[in-house]
C-alpha cells in the first residue's frame, strides 16, 4: 500500500505532503525517495484516485500534525513534572540546637520538645512556623508566646492518649504540613513518638509513599506506640476506600 498524509498544522497554512510506503524493512518506509515533499497542491502531481487500499492509488489523510507533537511535548513536559512532584525528599537526622530527636524532610522539622533557646536556633535556620502537639499542661512555660515573639506562626494541636487522637487532628496537622506558606515548620511533641503517628497519613495521603515506607519513617522519626500506631492506619485505609 502506498499513500500520502497531508500535514496541516492549521487551516489556513498550505499542508506538506509524507509519502508513505510498505516495505520488507518497515510497515512506514520513510526512506529517501518517500520523505516530507511539497504539497501535490503546489505541484504537478495528481491526487485523484480511489481511497485505502485499492491498487497503488494515492490516499490522502488530514492529520493536524503540529497539534500531535504539541500534545506530544505537553506530554512529557507533564510527565516529567508530575515525576518531579512525585519525588520524595528523604528524611534524614539534623539539629536544632540541643532539641533530641530531630529529622527533616524537605522543608518539615521532626522533632522532639524544643527549649525557647532552641526555637530561637530554629528561627535562626529560617523556621517560620512551630506546630506543637503537646498539651499545655506538659510545659511549665509558655511555648506559644516565645514562638511568636521570635516572629513566627504558632499553632496547637494537641493529642496525648490514643483517643484523643482523633479524624480531626490527623485532618488539622495535614493541612497544616501541606502548606507551603507555613513552611520551614518545625513539628514536635515530647519525644517525637507522637510527630511519627501523624507523619503516616501525611506521608502516605500527601505525599504518595506506602504505607510501609510511612510506617518505617515514623519508627525512625520516633514512633513507639501501637495504639498510635493503629489508628494511624485506621485513618490512611478509610480514606483509601478501605483497600
Amino acid at each position: 500500500m502506498r499513500g500520502w498524509i497531508d500535514i496541516r498544522p492549521f487551516p489556513s497554512v498550505p499542508p506538506l505532503s509524507l509519502c508513505l510506503r510498505e516495505c520488507d524493512a518497515s510497515p512506514l518506509c520513510l526512506c529517501e525517495n518517500h520523505r516530507i515533499i511539497p504539497n501535490a497542491a503546489s505541484t504537478n502531481r495528481s491526487r485523484t484516485g480511489p481511497v485505502f487500499g485499492q491498487g497503488d492509488q494515492h490516499t490522502t489523510i488530514r492529520v493536524g500534525v503540529l497539534a500531535v507533537l504539541s500534545a506530544a511535548l505537553i506530554d512529557s513536559q507533564l510527565a516529567a513534572a508530575a515525576q518531579e512532584r512525585t519525588k520524595m525528599e528523604e528524611i534524614r537526622a539534623t539539629q536544632i540546637g540541643s532539641t533530641k530527636p530531630v529529622h527533616l524532610c524537605g522543608k518539615i522539622y521532626l522533632a522532639g520538645q524544643p527549649s525557647p533557646d532552641d526555637l530561637k536556633e530554629a528561627q535562626r535556620q529560617g523556621a517560620r512556623t512551630v506546630v506543637s502537639l503537646r498539651e499545655k499542661s506538659e510545659l511549665n512555660w509558655d511555648e506559644a508566646q516565645s514562638v511568636q515573639q521570635l516572629g513566627m506562626r504558632y499553632h496547637h494541636v494537641p493529642f496525648k492518649s490514643p483517643a484523643s487522637l482523633t479524624d480531626q487532628v490527623f485532618d488539622e496537622v495535614r493541612r497544616l504540613l501541606s502548606d507551603a506558606e507555613q513552611q520551614p515548620v518545625v513539628l514536635h511533641c515530647g519525644s517525637a513518638n507522637r510527630v511519627g503517628a501523624v507523619w503516616i497519613p501525611f506521608r502516605v495521603l500527601d505525599q504518595g509513599a506506602t504505607r510501609e515506607q510511612a510506617l518505617a519513617e515514623a519508627k525512625t522519626i520516633g514512633l513507639r506506640m501501637p495504639e498510635y500506631e493503629a489508628r494511624a492506619k485506621a485513618y490512611v485505609e478509610a480514606r483509601q476506600g478501605g483497600k
